[in-house]
């Protein structure tokens, strides 16, 4: 893996892709610089692997929101259901 640009002496963590998905987010690891920054599908050195991997945490991401905001309209479903019961 690439070191980052800024201090480079930190190892890089990919974070996702950006808003448009179409570059790779890292964050530096040096607990000095700790810089987030983006960089091209193929920036890393790796023949672009990483960039499957960026886009696999950042569908992690989304169906993880997507199944709490799942799980917080079946509670709110419930809590009506509960409600009029009464």
């Amino acid at each position: 893996m690439a070191k980052c640009r800024e201090c480079s002496l930190g190892e890089l963590e990919i974070l996702g892709t950006n808003g448009f998905g179409d570059t790779i987010e890292v964050e530096c690891q040096n607990p000095n610089c700790n810089e987030i920054y983006e960089v091209e599908p193929d920036g890393l050195g790796d023949g672009g692997f990483e960039f499957v991997e960026a886009q696999r945490i950042e569908w992690d991401k989304h169906h993880e929101t997507d199944e709490q905001l799942d799980r917080a309209v079946e509670l709110e479903m419930n809590r009506k259901t509960y409600s009029t019961r009464r």
